[in-house]
């Protein structure tokens, strides 16, 4: 039965989590106690029974874990994106190709997470989609469920299956082998332009069969022609929150450029500070260089930065800023899970003037800010260290289960000796060594 709260015999807000290993499931659920503190996690650990909680709990947020592939999954994700059009979608599995991922942006009715994660990533993501989320034009929710979307399941799930697709009274079918698009046909289309028709189509259905006999290949570069497709209906800019709080006059004609290269992350800041701020002028960023040239560019008041970036970490780019005469005022904020290097980057670091830890809250973020940004000599002692208690910097268990989960798979895969005891102790060593390094 459904958990309500003692008052009004209200429904508590739940998140439905599909995970066919115990293990991993135990890490997950321990996550979203602490990611979403309000929300009851229930498990599934099949399709039929994720359907049937989802129709009792009537959650506020999924997370499928599609890795290994579940059979009757096209046919599971059609079920809720007409059941539950308004929900919000985040997908475990393999990476999604890079280009897709970026020119689709948020508007997918499927948001996607890589394996392995990080607790801090995973994080960002759930809060993310539990927050303004729905409430911004260009926002994908599963009631915009797509063929693409479907097909970067699959492709997540490293799936072998026939996806079947119908739009009015037309129909198709498209073949993937091994999460590839092989083949596609619809009337008297096949291949590339079948499979470029069926992309185009809108307020499909979709159903599944299983994959049988010999592969056709008729298709051989279908991440090009999925993004010619997406290129011609590129989503509009998402705006800002409807509901926005009374001004902070503080706080009011100043700009933050954030700088992360976690889009799930971006995402999270960004709707949280634009709640709480509404005055303030966001400008995001997913790389150092990237973040330096806005920073040039707008020489705002603050700049929240990531430690641990793609082309070079944020110690370097604050000491660059340092050395430009017209960025050497601009106060950085550091988030960070590697806490040990984000200490030492901010002790020896003018510019440095507050650092917060990955994961956090909502609420710690926008009051560090607003208080880093109410300073007028952003150059005093570290204004967080006030209030906050001392980091932890030894792995916690739910990050050991998690590795451990990862490096299990990894060794099952490959049929290498171990058992979940030495998993364990593997996870264990490379939590501490990455803490440690």
């Amino acid at each position: 039965m459904p958990s309500r709260s003692k008052s009004a015999g209200v429904l508590q807000p739940s998140i439905l989590l599909l995970e066919e290993y115990d293990a991993l499931a135990a890490a997950i659920t321990s996550a979203l106690r602490k990611f979403a503190p309000k929300h009851k996690a229930a498990v599934a650990r099949s399709l039929n029974e994720a359907e049937k909680l989802a129709t009792d709990l009537k959650p506020g947020l999924f997370v499928l874990d599609v890795d290994p592939p579940w059979r009757g999954l096209t046919n599971f994700l059609e079920k809720i994106s007409e059941s539950h059009p308004n929900v919000g979608a985040l997908v475990i599995g393999g990476a999604i190709p890079a280009k897709i991922a970026n020119l689709r942006g948020q508007a997918g009715a499927l948001q996607f997470i890589e394996k392995p994660f990080e607790l801090a990533t995973f994080g960002a993501a759930v809060q993310a989609l539990l927050g303004p989320w729905r409430e911004q034009e260009g926002r994908g929710t599963l009631g915009g469920l797509s063929s693409l979307d479907v097909l970067l399941a699959h492709h997540a799930a490293n799936s072998n299956v026939l996806v079947q697709v119908e739009s009015r009274k037309r129909t198709g079918e498209i073949q993937v082998s091994g999460g590839q698009v092989v083949h596609a046909t619809t009337g008297k289309l096949k291949g590339e332009d079948a499979f470029e028709e069926i992309l185009s189509w809108s307020k499909a259905h979709f159903g599944e069969r299983k994959l049988a006999g010999p592969v056709r290949r008729t298709i051989s570069d279908w991440e090009t022609i999925a993004l010619e497709v997406l290129e011609e209906v590129a989503p509009a800019v998402v705006g800002r929150p409807t509901a926005e709080p009374e001004p902070i006059e503080a706080i009011r004609g100043k700009s933050v450029v954030v700088v992360d290269d976690t889009e799930m992350l971006l995402i999270f800041v960004e709707d949280t500070l634009s709640s709480a701020l509404p005055d303030l002028k966001i400008t995001t960023a997913r790389s150092a260089t990237e973040g330096l040239r806005e920073i040039e560019r707008r020489n705002p008041d603050l700049m929240l930065l990531d430690y641990s970036l793609p082309d070079f970490n944020g110690d370097e780019l604050c000491e660059r800023l340092l050395k430009n005469e017209r960025t050497a005022r601009v106060p950085v904020l550091l988030m960070s899970g590697h806490v040990p290097e984000m200490n030492a980057a901010a002790a020896r670091l003018p510019n440095v003037v507050a650092k917060i830890e990955k994961p956090f809250f909502s609420e710690a973020l926008v009051d560090l800010v607003q208080r880093t940004l109410e300073k007028e000599h952003w150059f005093e002692p570290h204004i967080e260290e006030e209030q906050f208690e001392p980091a932890i910097t030894d792995p916690t268990d739910d990050q050991i289960s998690m590795r451990a989960y990862f490096i299990s798979e990894h060794r099952r895969r490959l049929d290498l000796p171990g058992d979940a005891n030495s998993d364990w102790l593997e996870a264990k060593r490379q939590l501490l060594a990455e803490v440690r390094h």
